[in-house]
């Protein structure tokens, strides 16, 4: 997510979004003073969690959002601070919008490759048309509506991603998890010698790491990856990575030294 365009903040199964526009944090909309001078504290510099991957149904990737840890939901909600969380006196209204796709696809900033018979595709950008201007504010009567809203298409539960790569072929090369799948993404790319053969990856996300660590086990003795060698230290894995290899010419892989993963 681009801090330029925008802050997300997700409260259950729901997302906000604050449309920053000069990289600003949102205050407290309160009255802090006799004045009416609108209170000067940023939520955002009250939440020490940090930023965490939430899937996003049927725009192939994700966005970063806070999750609502230590603040009272209703903080975010109302956009007061602590302080003025029950103050009537408000200076200007909460500026939250529900997230919705495609409106927001500018805050969508990392995209699930694309694998094809030529090779890996890093993954379009998804760009919407950005509105100029701000969100109008939500006015006090629709906070209620809100809170309650469930309109956003986010899988909140699953985080620690389980992933398999295929070649052209359909045969599995590599099982992994990961917890920030873009990353580990680039450092294959980077240093895994059997990425020059993957032409598809299959994603499955679970709720916990040792879930996903449970099933990638599983998945690497059932199915016997041909590159992954924890849980899989048998002759026949061997010969068959052997065999893969001198079938693309690559007995120069053969050395102790290749790269797995």
């Amino acid at each position: 997510m681009s801090q330029e365009n925008g802050l997300i903040v997700r409260l259950g199964n729901q997302l906000l979004v604050f449309r920053t526009g000069n990289d600003d944090s949102p205050r407290c909309t309160a009255a802090a003073r006799a004045k009416g001078e609108r209170c000067r504290v940023a939520l955002m510099y009250l939440e020490d969690c940090m930023f965490q991957e939430v899937v996003i149904s049927g725009a192939d990737g994700w966005v970063y959002a806070l999750p609502a840890g230590r603040i009272d939901r209703e903080c975010w909600i109302r956009q007061r601070c602590p302080k003025h969380l029950d103050s009537e006196r408000a200076v200007s209204a909460p500026e939250w919008t529900l997230f919705d796709f495609p409106r927001d696809a500018d805050l969508i900033s990392c995209l699930w490759p694309i694998w094809t018979p030529q090779g890996v595709d890093g993954g379009r950008e998804v760009r919407a048309e950005a509105s100029a201007t701000r969100p109008a504010a939500v006015n006090e009567e629709q906070l209620d509506l809100l809170a309650r809203a469930l309109a956003v298409k986010v899988e909140p539960d699953a985080t620690t991603a389980l992933y398999r790569y295929f070649d052209e072929k359909d045969r599995l090369l590599y099982v992994g998890i990961t917890d920030h799948l873009l990353g580990r993404t680039g450092a294959h790319i980077l240093g895994s010698s059997w990425m020059d053969y993957a032409v598809r990856s299959t994603i499955t996300r679970y709720p916990s790491r040792a879930e996903a660590a449970a099933a990638e086990t599983a998945a690497i003795k059932t199915e016997q990856p041909l590159f992954n060698d924890v849980h899989n230290r048998t002759p026949e894995a061997k010969a068959r990575l052997v065999e893969f290899l001198i079938e693309h010419g690559r007995a120069d892989l053969l050395a102790p030294s290749v790269s797995r993963g």
